[in-house]
């Protein structure tokens, strides 16, 4: 019991170090007025982008949209809450970003998305409470889901690795790479910064067939003419993500660039954003307005 006692204290130790430490040099946090300003507007932010996959000096073309909006999830169950007023107390203000990726290998077509919830009261909540990501090729499909649970992430995985149970923890301080979109739009200063722990992209352990696992990582930022770009690499991976973004509120991801072994590498470029109640769009004449996007 007392050894228990002294772990939970010890995580929860780890925990509050980690929710504390704002090691990004040269950004600020952004005052509360100008993110309800924006975000609040019963709109999501809609981009696209295009998207190159290169490998062997062979490249293939696909698109890519990010989506980020409010939302809210259950404190208890992690499950998303489509009504929070009905429950009071247990809803969490999270911002969602959906990933979404299309892309054709040969005569083979990869459909790939990922859904990040964070909490918009980042001090209290400094990492994202729920992960969900699914990808469907000719091959197969698979589902990953990954819930804040007790200063862990409990994980599930279907399908479930060969001679193993579908599930896994991964202790507090452990980031998730699949967080980082979130975590610059809503508080870049906090970006984490150094030699860290951090799972890979759920994408990226279904391409590669990577184990799923914590993986040591190095992260950097540069600050540019006009941007700034967050670099993550993983040694043992021969792995290398940077992210370039606005340098001024609210912070829109410009483009992102993965390498592996020099040799594969996955580019997307931004093409256009908007704002929109998207779910209210649901005629034929509002096509217009994904054709705007340069979504095929």
């Amino acid at each position: 019991m007392i050894k228990t006692s002294l772990q939970i204290i010890t995580l929860v130790l780890l925990f509050i170090i980690c929710s504390c430490k704002r090691s990004t040099p040269g950004i600020q946090e952004t005052n509360k007025e100008t993110m309800d300003a924006y975000w609040r507007q019963e709109k999501a932010e809609i981009s696209s982008y295009q998207l190159t996959k290169s490998e062997d000096g062979k490249s293939d073309t696909g698109s890519a949209v990010l989506i980020f909006k409010i939302a809210y999830i259950s404190r208890k169950y992690g499950n998303p809450l489509s009504e929070p007023k009905k429950h009071p107390g247990d809803a969490i203000e999270v911002l969602k970003c959906n990933v979404i990726s299309e892309f054709v290998t040969g005569i083979a077509e990869f459909n790939m998305m990922s859904s990040t919830y964070n909490p918009i009261d980042f001090g209290r909540y400094p990492h994202c409470l729920r992960l969900t990501a699914s990808s469907q090729d000719w091959s197969d499909q698979t589902f990953l889901q990954m819930q804040w649970k007790d200063y862990r992430y409990e994980t599930h995985l279907y399908p479930p690795p060969e001679a193993k149970d579908n599930k896994e923890i991964i202790l507090v301080n452990t980031w998730l790479e699949d967080e980082i979109w979130n975590k610059i739009r809503l508080a870049p200063h906090q970006l984490p910064m150094g030699k860290i722990e951090m799972v890979p992209s759920a994408i990226y352990l279904r391409l590669s067939n990577a184990r799923l696992k914590v993986y040591k990582a190095e992260t950097s930022i540069q600050d540019l003419d006009n941007h700034y770009e967050y670099s993550i690499v993983y040694p043992e991976l021969k792995r290398k993500i940077s992210v370039s973004f606005e340098k001024a509120f609210p912070y829109r991801i410009l483009d992102w660039k993965e390498t592996v072994d020099h040799k594969e590498t996955i580019t997307a470029t931004v093409l256009k954003t908007i704002q929109s109640d998207y779910w209210n769009l649901t005629t034929g004449d509002d096509k217009s307005i994904r054709d705007s996007l340069r979504i095929r």
